[in-house]
């Protein structure tokens, strides 16, 4: 697998909650195969092509954030780099793309229903929920509250959801919150209500129970409450470090899917693994795929989705093309790279490999300060910061108009470039405050 930090990937949920699951692409008996390629895309910002940005060695690149698929079995990508939606048919031919308005800045995920989308546009100034017609006509905006409770948002918001009844869902941190933000009209709720987790279309419900490190790191679990109340555990057990596990879809014939993250240090480099597993009605294991996030050139946010067809589609962007893969389940699964194919036995208990070495590197104490720097770094920036021209920097679409904005720094040089230039930034020294009187710009 690619070496690469950790990080999740939000599935695209409860679009078609009414479809089956009979027709899930399975693997023949013990065969160890790789997922189906649907179709390609090539990169760029021409008619049906998905952009990067970011390639230059001091920044980190990005491009695609998101996949839907439709009712009819259309795709719809978020082309981050481009600020629109690309749209393709079943066989991968290019429709007409949706191009984002000016105000919608940086969405995230994507939902498709009946003839809206509904987007999270996460970098806004104030991140919102947007509902949108088919040809890119902002129709509703839904703004996210900064707090729920005790609970930052805007620093957690990771998704959306569209329940059973058309209703809005905020996700916090992939599992951690469902929050509604609708009612299934449309209309939005004086303030967030607090679910227990996923429904389908059944009235059944999913949620998700991670594993306690400190206690058992193989073991999560899966908890799903029927109507009446009862509830059932299904167990998780993973070989190495279990990370995360995130409800995506159930069909109406009450199987449904679930994506697990583990961690391995193999090569004493922490790899990030990612495989959706699918269990019929009673909680049995049916089979596993995996997401090749070896091959991914770029982070995708929200890159799993659902079809009508009943199986799962990912979005792979690698560096000359970006591809949609159909998942292929079976009782065996592509090896990470070092280890031999891994076989469904929820019985076998292993180890965990040895992550001192990793963890080590660097004490908790500092990471918390560096991150609380990130995290409540607070900077107002004018009309002339805004507006002001310099030919060494280009302003970012999410600089709207003056006000402050969160996140790292505009210019180059540090939490305070407006004064002073970073001693490793002398080039730059012209640009230190965006469109200030200077010879260089």
């Amino acid at each position: 697998m690619r070496r690469i930090k950790l990080f999740s990937v939000f599935v695209l949920l409860a679009l078609l909650l009414s479809v089956g699951t009979g027709a899930v692409t399975t693997a023949q008996d013990d065969d160890t195969v790789g997922n189906e390629v649907v179709f390609s895309v090539p990169i760029g910002s021409g008619p049906g092509e998905i952009g990067y940005e970011g390639l230059s060695i001091e920044m980190l690149p990005w491009g695609p954030t998101a996949l839907a698929v439709g009712e009819d079995g259309t795709f719809y990508i978020v082309d981050g780099a481009n600020n629109r939606i690309q749209r393709y048919d079943a066989t991968g031919s290019p429709l007409s793309p949706i191009n984002f308005s000016d105000e919608i800045i940086g969405v995230i995920d994507v939902e498709a229903k009946g003839d809206n989308l509904v987007v999270l546009d996460i970098a806004a100034m104030t991140p919102a929920v947007r509902r949108l017609t088919m040809d890119g006509t902002l129709v509703q905006s839904y703004p996210i509250p900064k707090t729920f409770g005790d609970e930052m948002l805007w620093e957690g918001v990771s998704g959306i959801h569209i329940g059973p009844g058309g209703e809005v869902y905020v996700v916090v941190e992939y599992v951690r919150s469902v929050l509604q933000l609708t009612d299934q009209m449309g209309a939005p709720l004086t303030t967030l209500r607090s679910t227990a987790g996923f429904q389908d279309t059944g009235g059944r419900t999913y949620s998700t129970r991670n594993a306690a490190w400190s206690v058992d790191p193989h073991t999560g679990g899966v908890l799903v409450r029927d109507p009446s109340g009862d509830v059932e555990c299904i167990t998780i057990q993973v070989p190495h470090t279990l990370a995360g596990l995130r409800y995506l879809q159930a069909g109406r014939d009450g199987s449904f899917f679930i994506v697990v993250e583990e961690l391995t240090d193999a090569d004493a480099t922490i790899r990030v693994g990612q495989t959706v597993h699918h269990y019929d009605s009673e909680g049995n294991l049916l089979g596993q795929a995996r997401i090749p996030l070896d091959d991914f050139y770029v982070l995708v946010e929200n890159g799993i989705a659902v079809g009508p067809d009943g199986n799962v589609y990912a979005l792979v962007p690698k560096q000359d093309r970006v591809e949609i893969q159909r998942l292929t389940f079976g009782s065996k699964l592509e090896p990470i790279p070092g280890e031999e194919p891994v076989v469904i036995d929820t019985s076998a208990s292993t180890g965990v490999g040895n992550l001192t070495g990793t963890l080590g590197c660097r004490s908790r104490t500092s990471m918390i300060n560096v991150a609380n720097n990130y995290i409540n770094n607070l900077q107002y920036l004018s009309s002339v910061n805004i507006d002001g021209a310099c030919e060494k920097r280009t302003k970012p679409r999410y600089l709207a108009g003056r006000g402050h904005y969160e996140s790292v720094a505009y210019d180059a040089g540090g939490w305070d470039t407006r004064e002073k230039p970073h001693p490793l930034k002398r080039g730059l020294a012209g640009c230190r405050r965006v469109g200030a009187p200077s010879a260089r710009g």
